[in-house]
């Protein structure tokens, strides 16, 4: 396996990207202090979207390319890229991807 250094957002990352999740939140930001942040964050931390985890973007919507659907711990989950942007990404080269 081969990882970048850098962290993009989950939701600029293109079609067939893997990567390792870096960081969850809105560190920093105003965003981060509103309740519906933080309970929108408390959830997908409960879907799996945890730091050091393996994902895969499997789909994009045509034409607008909203929402994004990404493979997780075996599971196949769609977000809208605002909200995915919420989660940073390290994107690594497989040959497979490692299933949880």
């Amino acid at each position: 396996m081969l990882i970048e250094s850098k962290s993009f957002p989950l939701g600029e990352l293109p079609k067939g990207t893997k990567a390792i999740i870096s960081q969850v939140g809105y560190l920093g930001s105003d965003l981060s202090k509103s309740s519906e942040t933080k309970l929108f964050i408390k959830k997908i931390l409960k879907m799996g979207f945890t730091e050091g985890t393996l994902i895969e973007i499997v789909h994009e919507a045509p034409f607008t390319r909203d929402p994004i659907m990404i493979r997780i711990r075996n599971s196949l989950i769609a977000l809208r890229r605002h909200d995915a942007n919420a989660i940073k990404a390290q994107p690594c080269s497989f040959e497979v991807l490692n299933k949880d």
